[in-house]
């Protein structure tokens, strides 16, 4: 039962999550863009993503390459900025997945890790997201 109640409690707090980003991405019009680097990571992504279809050199890039790149290889089937925005989210997820897996491994007697993940995971997406 206690398992069951566990489930409807993620459950509940991942459609809020939802809801939120729901509401801050459409009805608030962000474009989930904050700072320099984030339009310059953009920009390149969309530089790569010529580069794939025509070969246009992109031009020289001072950050690390791998999240443009990754970017741009989604940026075929979504567009740029959603693109980007997968790619972190994606790497949240993995994050939030190794550290239930750490937690579990550390304190396999601990029933709260799924609990602490899921917080840790809303913590992200409000302050990263």
């Amino acid at each position: 039962m206690l398992l069951l109640k566990n489930i409807k409690n993620t459950s509940l707090f991942l459609v809020i999550l939802a809801i939120v980003w729901v509401v801050f991405r459409f009805f608030l019009d962000f474009d989930g863009l904050y700072g320099q680097d984030s339009y310059e990571y953009l920009r390149y992504t969309k530089a790569l993503n010529l580069y794939f279809r025509t070969g246009t050199f992109p031009g020289d890039y001072f950050w690390p390459l791998y999240y443009p790149i990754a970017g741009a290889v989604l940026s075929f089937v979504l567009k740029p900025a959603i693109a980007l925005q997968m790619v972190s989210f994606i790497s949240y997820l993995i994050v939030i997945l190794y550290s239930f897996k750490i937690i579990k491994l550390i304190y396999p007697q601990n029933q709260n890790a799924r609990i602490f993940c899921m917080l840790f995971l809303g913590y992200l997406l409000i302050c990263f997201g």
